[in-house]
């Protein structure tokens, strides 16, 4: 299928699509024809059809976390689990049918505007991202129980890349930050 127009999402103000897609590769999870999982930000994540852009399914991140911002991070993908940061939450949703899995507790500093990345095997892995309070948290993959939180000089836009063992992020201080 070649369309321009696939998906619209809700188009009240700056509602478009947020944040870059993740793909579930057709055949994965259940799904023949593969997913694409987007971010809105009318502030709900959307799991669409690959071939077709048809629905999925729809989680409507607001009315969980019960306040609004714009959804503006790229998912995480890992097997069933859909990793998603949204205002002062990182969720696990399930990938097939869009319920959460678990949600962690507010950060209590600020929101997240990166996106999350993945570390560890498998049973032992870690999600990582940064907030704009410039923390780095880590939670466990498998319970969403904070495992560290590291606070750097200055506010963390960007997303963090794994290699070797060791997280690497930047923040707004001008320093790159390795932790392992």
């Amino acid at each position: 299928v070649c369309s321009s127009d696939l998906f619209t999402t809700t188009t009240k103000g700056d509602s478009d699509v947020g944040a870059g897609p993740t793909i579930s590769p057709p055949g994965a999870n259940g799904f023949a024809d593969g997913v694409v999982y987007i971010d809105g930000k009318d502030q709900v994540e959307y799991a669409l059809d690959l071939s077709t852009g048809a629905s999925l399914w729809q989680f409507n991140l607001k009315k969980n976390a019960g306040s609004g911002a714009k959804a503006i991070c790229t998912a995480a993908l890992v097997g069933t689990n859909l990793i998603i940061t949204y205002n002062e939450y990182v969720y696990d949703l399930n990938a097939i049918t869009g319920a959460v899995i678990w949600r962690s507790a507010p950060t209590g500093t600020a929101d997240f505007i990166a996106s999350p990345s993945i570390s560890g095997g498998s049973g032992n892995q870690v999600i990582l991202v940064g907030d704009l309070a410039g923390i780095e948290h880590a939670y466990a993959l498998a319970t969403g129980a904070q495992v560290f939180a590291f606070k750097a000089a200055a506010t963390i836009f960007s997303s963090s890349a794994v290699a070797d063992g060791m997280v690497f992020f930047a923040s707004l201080d001008g320093n790159v930050y390795a932790l392992g």
